[in-house]
Formats: C-alpha cells, sequence, structure tokens
C-alpha cells in the first residue's frame, strides 16, 4: 500500500505519457526553429546571401551546424527546464536524475561504451560498410573553426540531448504504463529516428546505442553517467574522423 502511494506521488510530479509526448513534440519544433533560425543567420551574414544550392547544403556546413547546435542546447536545455517546472510539484533535480555518479560506476559504464564502440566498429567494417559516413567527412572538411566544432559535438550535443531523450522523455515514460523497460525502447526509437542523415543500417546502430545510453541512465539514476558515454561516442566519432580525412 505504501509503495503504491509513493509510485503515484511520483507519477503525479510527472507529465505522464500524453503531457511526455505533447511537450517532448514542442521542443522538438523549437529545437527544429532554432536550427532553421541559425542556419538562416548564418547564410545571410557569413554567406552574404541565401540561395536555393546554400539552403542545399548548410546543414553540413561544420561551422553552422557548431553554431545551431550551441544554440539549440542553450535555448531549448532551458525550453526543457521550464516545461519541467510547469508541472505542479515537479523537482528538477528528480526528473533530471541530476546525481552524482560513483567513481566505480563511472568506470564500469565507460568501460561497456568503449566495447559498444568497438563491436559496432568491428560489426560495421565486417559488413563493408564505411566506419566513418560521408555526413561526418562533410562537416569537418567544411569548417574553418574545428575548435568549435569538437565542442559543439562533444560537449554541447550529449548535454541537450542527454537532458531531453534520457533526461525528460525517457523520465516522464517510465511512470506510466510503458515502464521503464518501454520507455527505453521508445526514446531510443525517437532517438535514431532524428538521425536521419545516416542510413538504415546507422539508424539501428544509433538505436542500440541509444538502448544502453537509458539503461546507463536507469541503473545509475544519474544522467552524468550518459553524458559522459554520449561525449565518448562523440569523440571516437571524431577521431576516427580526423583519422579518415588525414
Amino acid at each position: 500500500m505504501l509503495n503504491s502511494s509513493m509510485n503515484s506521488e511520483t507519477q503525479n510530479r510527472k507529465w505522464g505519457f500524453w503531457g511526455t509526448l505533447f511537450w517532448g513534440f514542442l521542443i522538438f519544433i523549437f529545437y527544429t526553429i532554432v536550427q532553421v533560425v541559425v542556419f538562416l543567420v548564418y547564410s545571410q551574414v557569413v554567406q552574404g546571401g541565401i540561395t536555393e544550392e546554400l539552403i542545399r547544403k548548410i546543414e553540413y556546413n561544420g561551422t553552422a551546424l557548431s553554431l545551431a547546435t550551441f544554440a539549440t542546447t542553450i535555448l531549448c536545455g532551458l525550453a526543457v527546464l521550464g516545461v519541467i517546472k510547469l508541472k505542479k510539484y515537479s523537482n528538477l533535480k528528480e526528473y533530471l536524475a541530476i546525481n552524482k555518479i560513483s567513481f566505480s560506476d563511472v568506470k564500469y559504464w565507460i568501460f561497456i561504451v568503449i566495447v559498444l564502440i568497438i563491436a559496432m566498429d568491428t560489426l560495421t567494417y565486417a559488413l563493408g560498410k564505411p566506419i566513418v559516413v560521408e555526413f561526418m567527412t562533410a562537416i569537418y572538411n567544411s569548417t574553418s573553426h574545428y575548435w568549435l566544432l569538437f565542442l559543439a559535438l562533444i560537449v554541447a550535443a550529449p548535454i541537450f540531448e542527454e537532458l531531453f531523450f534520457r533526461g525528460f522523455l525517457l523520465s516522464g515514460l517510465s511512470a506510466t504504463f510503458l515502464r521503464p523497460i518501454g520507455a527505453i525502447i521508445v526514446t531510443s526509437m525517437v532517438w535514431a529516428a532524428i538521425h536521419m542523415q545516416y542510413d538504415l543500417y546507422g539508424i539501428f546502430s544509433v538505436f542500440v546505442m541509444g538502448i544502453v545510453l537509458a539503461t546507463a541512465r536507469l541503473k545509475t539514476n544519474s544522467i552524468f553517467t550518459t553524458i559522459i558515454m554520449h561525449a565518448i561516442m562523440n569523440l571516437a566519432s571524431t577521431i576516427e574522423t580526423i583519422i579518415y580525412i588525414s
């Protein structure tokens, strides 16, 4: 009886199934708008005008993508915090699992993510698919500020994506009929679906990584775990791109 009461209280502090989907969709729309605005401003100010050809290629411009990533991390990250605070009785720390992690947990999950990267790269190579996708080479070759791109990919992107997917969405959906397992699957599917720059194999790889990240988040009850793991994934991808191009 006590556990049932505590579970009900926890659910009431979160947006629930439809609320999580509704606010998640609005945040995604806002994310898209911010990116488009940054791309358009960059095209007008830096490229000297907006052309049809430039619009087709702008998402592959490393500098424009870096600026858009920082903008969405700040603005959309604040939107996530704001939506959570709108929910009556909500607690940011609880909702986003802003908790300390032990050194042993950090080592364990870093080991897991390194094994995952090696396994995925080995499978990719065995299937005859490129380990470095065209998207990565395009953004790397098109940037004139490598440090900005590195910060965007290794720091900014992991922070926002983890706050949104493994923070807001996973937390909200876990408190519904989906339960943690269903929430892990759904959030991983959505995360994979937004990576449209990859082929089906690449999207499936992202889905698998999402499963591992979401599991780590629930096991350690800390968003910092997944931010670190996500950063390592992006760092590995960046290093592989540099080696490939060099």
